[in-house]
């Protein structure tokens, strides 16, 4: 089993949730950064799709910290390369990513109780 086959998920206890693929490469219809169950006659609402991230070390180049999957299969994006570790911490999905000797460590929090979403 791949990174990209792989999913995480968060909820908020309200209905809201997010989820996508390890890779942050979103491979199914209803993956998202952020999903709110909003009153009837909404309910679910796609808000945010996805992230596109990059990291940009002292004197390189930008990349793409997130990935894309074209219809093709290929996938576009630098996730795969400069992803070093991925973790459940709690219930909280967490990232750890190195490029050029840069390392960054990227968190998301769904608020219990409320539709708001954190990315750190």
């Amino acid at each position: 089993m791949t990174l990209i086959d792989q999913e995480w998920l968060l909820t908020n206890g309200l209905g809201s949730y997010a989820s996508s693929s390890i890779l942050c490469c979103n491979t199914r219809r209803y993956h998202g950064m952020f999903i709110p169950s909003l009153p009837a006659p909404y309910g679910r609402t796609m808000m945010l799709p996805r992230l596109v991230e990059h990291l940009v070390p002292d004197a390189a180049e930008p990349e793409r910290l997130d990935a894309e999957e074209l219809l093709d299969g290929t996938l576009l994006g630098e996730g795969p390369k400069a992803l070093q570790h991925f973790r459940i911490r709690g219930l909280l999905p967490e990232w750890e990513f190195e490029v050029g000797g840069t390392r960054i460590l990227k968190r998301m929090v769904l608020v219990h109780g409320e539709n708001t979403l954190f990315v750190a």
